[in-house]
């Protein structure tokens, strides 16, 4: 009777008990203890509305939509904080969020234009340093890989504001700026150098070219405009392969200058080896070449120097004559007995006739020349070592016929 009395206690107790469970609290034994399931023994899967409890305040967990399937939220192994997306800016990210890179990166924008922008005043506002001990490598690269570019630049520098340098470049001991390749320097804006600079590839200037330091230029420079060099500040030598300009203005190895003005005297020297002198007659040697189309040369005077060598030459009736190619005398007879005969080095100055009178078709566009008129050539002097040098003095005149 006692056992029947026990049990159904224990069966009303149920009863009331189990609904009550139900439809309210599993709780734990004391506050902040117990566990569901364990390691394991986990539970397969729960079922819930979306309220959770945190100290008395609602927690929800909300599906956007009745899932159509299974879903899977994956949690990484790593320590951080969820953000909601509505703390997580759309806009590009500030560059104090991009963090050292754990291995080789690209930050590929794709179709899509990337800008940097910043409002600072009081320093840079970009910067990229190599901070390694590298060799032959760049610190910064900036190239076109792939495509096909038909116009465009790889690196445009813009400066907005007249007050800034568009592009500093600084070096330690070293090239400053280089240019390699296939590729040609061209500056198309006025520009200043104010440090030793070193050109080796074609060099264009279309406008102002200002260099204020050592500059060499080891290749070809065009220079599209006008040019000025100097600035009455210093000096000017040029030193080329053939011919020279001193500081102090002396020129030599030039053989003549063209001016428009007629009445300019241009002079030139022409050289005569000891075959040359012996072969006056039979080849006459042209001191100034034919000056072209309606153009006549007027012969201001001529320096014929000897120079003497280990024996005297010989002649018999044979004279010197500087004449047109035509063959009309421009001076009169230049005695050799004297001088081409001389056993020392001798100078003759000769001047064109008091009067001369040539025909057009004789004297335009022809050569001058020396020409032996006598009866044979040049001889004696059998180490052939005597030479004759003739300095001529001209203008060249327009007939306008």
């Amino acid at each position: 009777m006692k056992i029947f009395k026990k049990l159904m206690t224990l069966l009303l107790v149920a009863a009331f008990a189990l609904p009550v469970f139900a439809a309210t609290d599993l709780l734990p034994s004391k506050n902040h203890s117990g566990f569901l399931g364990k390691s394991g023994k986990a539970w397969y899967a729960t079922y819930s509305d979306y309220y959770y409890l945190y100290g008395g305040t609602a927690f929800k967990i909300k599906f956007q939509g009745t899932p159509t399937a299974d879903r899977t939220i994956t949690w990484p192994d790593k320590d951080g904080t969820v953000a909601m997306t509505t703390d997580v800016s759309t806009a590009a990210p500030p560059v104090n969020a991009v963090t050292g890179a754990e291995a080789d990166t690209t930050i590929a924008f794709t179709a899509y234009q990337g800008t940097f922008t910043s409002t600072l005043t009081d320093k840079d506002m970009f910067t990229i340093q190599g901070l390694g001990a590298f060799g032959d490598v760049s610190v910064l690269r900036v190239e076109q890989k792939a495509g096909n570019a038909t116009d465009g630049t790889v690196l445009e520098v813009v400066s907005a504001d007249a007050d800034v340098d568009a592009l500093l470049v600084t070096a330690n001991d070293t090239s400053v700026i280089r240019v390699t390749g296939a590729g040609a320097l061209a500056i198309t804006g006025a520009t200043g150098i104010t440090g030793a600079t070193t050109i080796t590839g074609a060099a264009t200037v279309s406008s102002t070219f200002q260099v204020a330091g050592a500059t060499t230029l080891a290749s070809t420079l065009a220079v599209n405009g006008n040019a000025t060099i100097g600035d009455n500040s210093g000096t000017v030598a040029v030193n080329s392969s053939d011919w020279d300009i001193s500081t102090a203005g002396a020129m030599s190895g030039i053989a003549s200058i063209a001016f428009d003005n007629s009445a300019i005297i241009y002079n030139t020297t022409v050289a005569c080896n000891n075959a040359c002198i012996k072969g006056l007659r039979a080849a006459p040697l042209t001191l100034v070449a034919a000056p072209g189309a309606d153009k006549f040369v007027e012969l201001v005077s001529a320096v014929l120097i000897l120079n003497y060598g280990s024996e005297v030459l010989t002649e018999s009736e044979d004279n010197l004559v500087i004449q047109y190619s035509s063959g009309t005398d421009i001076t009169a007879a230049i005695e050799s007995t004297g001088f081409i005969d001389s056993n020392a080095n001798i100078i003759k100055v000769v001047l064109p006739s008091a009067a001369v009178d040539v025909t057009a078709a004789n004297s335009i566009n022809k050569a001058v020349e020396l020409f032996n008129t006598g009866d044979g050539e040049f001889a004696g002097n059998a180490s052939d070592d005597t030479t004759l040098s003739i300095r001529v003095s001209y203008r060249v005149h327009t007939a306008g016929l």
